[in-house]
């Protein structure tokens, strides 16, 4: 472990063996994306609780930054920011806070 992580912050090489132990993350290079079957929510470091970012399908690892692709809009992110990575596999059955089904 090292001293980042140690002190909590996601750098570029936990966040590539974090992607890498996804079966649904397909790998290329620096870039990483879901087969379909899901997708990831970077998540944010904030004042209270880790804030995701929104559904994204693909990311690319650079040296100082993080470049996340979400629809048709691009973030282009610190490591210091990224905090975890949130994945959502398709299908999976979501609860509101009532515990009612959607």
């Amino acid at each position: 472990m090292s001293a980042k992580e140690r002190d909590g912050l996601v750098g570029r090489d936990l966040l590539r063996r974090m992607f890498e132990a996804q079966k649904c993350v397909k790998v290329d290079g620096d870039r990483f994306e879901t087969d379909g079957t899901a997708h990831f929510e970077l998540l944010m470091k904030g004042s209270g609780a880790p804030m995701p970012l929104g559904k994204s399908e693909s990311v690319e690892l650079g040296e100082e930054f993080i470049t996340a692709h979400l629809g048709e809009s691009v973030y282009v992110l610190p490591y210091a920011l990224v905090t975890g990575i949130k994945l959502v596999l398709r299908g999976e059955v979501k609860r509101t806070g009532a515990g009612f089904l959607r």
